[in-house]
């Protein structure tokens, strides 16, 4: 009978050994990072580049005022073949008012089935906002019922800070 650390006597570990595992846990781990970052890159996830890459709905928003430019933070989420968006804004801006009066928008709140897509994709830089307060808008029926060739939003606003994060998404 063979002792019992005499099974794991072919597992010895040198410096050699233990340097050689972390070189190739750190490249594969490199190397996972760099695939990630290239298939974000390959979505066009992030913030838009200019202004003719934004999505037609915002920019028939914004019309002819360029001013309203500044007061947008879009970051694309998704550009396949469906388009999602998500914006940072201020209750304070036209633009805000414009999106309100040339959609129709029902009340919602935190358990609409598209709210968790909109909380887990506001950008780390942004912040994390803390949802209890907020008030929700949303088109009508976005979430549950399929609709193509619409612009659909979900709109959480804060009223105590008066910040405005807008998920947009348009299915083709």
């Amino acid at each position: 009978m063979e002792p019992t650390n005499a099974r794991f006597s072919r597992f010895r570990f040198t410096i050699r050994g233990l340097m050689l595992v972390t070189l190739l846990g750190g490249l594969a781990l490199g190397s996972c990072v760099y695939l990630v970052s290239g298939l974000r890159e390959e979505k066009r996830e992030g913030p838009y580049e200019n202004f003719d890459a934004w999505p037609q709905a915002l920019k028939r928003l914004i019309g002819k005022d360029s001013g309203l430019q500044r007061d947008v933070e879009p970051y694309e989420l998704d550009a396949w073949v469906d388009h999602r968006s998500i914006w940072r804004l201020q209750a304070t801006s036209p633009l805000y008012d414009r999106l309100l009066e040339q959609n129709p928008f029902e009340p919602a709140d935190s358990k609409h089935p598209m709210a968790t897509r909109l909380m887990e994709s506001v950008p780390s830089d942004w912040g994390q906002p803390r949802w209890s307060q907020w008030l929700w808008y949303a088109t009508p029926g976005y979430g549950t019922t399929f609709m193509d060739g619409a612009d659909l939003y979900l709109v959480a606003e804060d009223p105590a800070t008066g910040e405005v994060i807008v998920l947009h998404e348009w299915i083709f």
